[in-house]
């Protein structure tokens, strides 16, 4: 993906993807920016992640401010500050500091809106599981049903994305 790239190639692949059936989710991106000024994230046929901070795993309880490395000094329970935000995000979902496999046979501790998305295509796996042959459109549908609303005091853009949710799912 890339900013103000729209790759009419790229669109076209996803779009086909989805009307045949497949769920894409994908990352919002971490430019601290509009997400509908990037590609595929702002594209209507996708689901669109954004991330928070979830330090200690219990939403809604905030433990305050931590520090992240690489990246400086973020809020549990609070909006990651690189996220891109925006009409174009579907969802939220924690992305700051998962531990997750990386380059070497190891794992690391990752932040970003990439971290998020898997969180959401997870879910997206849950609902279809419970509703096979359940459309893009549906599944989408179901994940913000399930979703819970996000009101961090840092949001840059008053846009408020709910929650991913997935006991429900």
């Amino acid at each position: 993906g890339g900013l103000l790239k729209d790759d009419s190639l790229l669109r076209l692949a996803i779009d086909r993807c989805v009307a045949s059936g497949v769920t894409v989710v994908v990352a919002a991106g971490n430019f601290a920016n509009d997400a509908g000024l990037f590609v595929p994230g702002r594209y209507s046929s996708v689901i669109s992640v954004s991330a928070f901070a979830d330090q200690n795993g219990r939403g809604g309880t905030s433990t305050g401010p931590f520090t992240v490395p690489g990246i400086g000094t973020e809020v549990d329970e609070g909006f990651f500050s690189l996220s891109n935000w925006g009409s174009a995000v579907d969802i939220i979902a924690p992305g700051v500091s998962i531990r997750s496999t990386y380059r070497g046979k190891r794992y690391a501790s990752i932040t970003g809106t990439s971290q998020a998305s898997p969180h959401v295509a997870g879910a997206a796996a849950l609902f279809i599981r419970r509703n096979p042959g359940a459309s893009p459109a549906q599944v989408r549908q179901g994940l913000l049903s399930a979703s819970l609303p996000f009101t961090p005091a840092n949001d840059p853009d008053g846009v408020l994305e709910p929650q991913l949710y997935v006991a429900p799912l």
